[in-house]
């Protein structure tokens, strides 16, 4: 309280509420490309530079996630009976691409897009031996909270990918893929965690072994004998 009042406030919760409406405007997508921009010279704001910066960042984050740390995100999503993806706005792509991959390897995916009341539909089957894989960045949001607790409750794992390591985001995760994506509240593009999304893909695929080949070679198998059939009525 002492510390607010020395800046200015009434007392800490007014310093709460003003810190608040500080990190809304802060995050806010249109100042985040905005700084983004202003940060960067016109000179670096060419392809090569640009894609310099993202490379960085992935040498970067081969030093943050521990080794054993993936091989155990791995050994969860093989070893699970149905596995949930939850991802929503620009973390959906991400989710769904993840979820498309795995499913091929005839896994039992479900994938979750949605958010607000609907997400509810989607999490009322989760199990004990059930695992979610969530994406979620810069701040736990509302859905977050609600996939953490759920889960927690339920009694099942959760693999969280993610870039920030404060105690409300990471302590309900099971394990946790941390890197960063580039400076807080600067413009951040999904090459980081699409590299993450593609070494659990891989690394999932070797596991299952025999198992993930059989299953891509039945759906080559399938898509010839009936895609071509429907050709052929065509």
């Amino acid at each position: 309280m002492r510390f607010a009042k020395a800046l200015g406030y009434s007392g800490f919760p007014q310093f709460k509420r003003a810190l608040i409406e500080y990190y809304k405007i802060y995050l806010n997508p249109a100042v985040r490309i905005e700084r983004y921009i202003d940060n960067t010279s016109d000179a670096k704001l060419t392809y090569q530079a640009i894609t310099k910066k993202e490379i960085d960042y992935l040498k970067e984050s081969i030093q943050t996630i521990n080794e054993n740390t993936f091989k155990s995100a791995v050994k969860a999503i093989c070893n699970t009976e149905n596995l949930y993806i939850f991802g929503t706005g620009s973390n959906e792509p991400l989710a769904s691409h993840l979820a498309y991959r795995l499913s091929r390897f005839s896994l039992k995916v479900n994938l979750i897009s949605v958010s607000g009341r609907n997400l509810f539909e989607k999490l009322i089957r989760i199990q004990n031996e059930d695992l979610i894989i969530v994406y979620s960045f810069y701040k736990p949001s509302v859905d977050f909270r609600r996939v953490m607790q759920i889960s927690k409750e339920a009694g099942c794992r959760t693999i969280l990918i993610t870039d920030s390591h404060i105690p409300t985001m990471i302590r309900d995760a099971s394990i946790v893929l941390f890197a960063k994506r580039g400076p807080f509240g600067s413009f951040h593009s999904p090459l980081v965690p699409m590299a993450i999304t593609n070494a659990l893909i891989i690394g999932t695929a070797n596991r299952l072994g025999k198992r993930a080949i059989e299953s891509l070679a039945l759906l080559g198998k399938m898509r010839k004998k009936y895609y071509r059939n429907e050709e052929i009525l065509r």
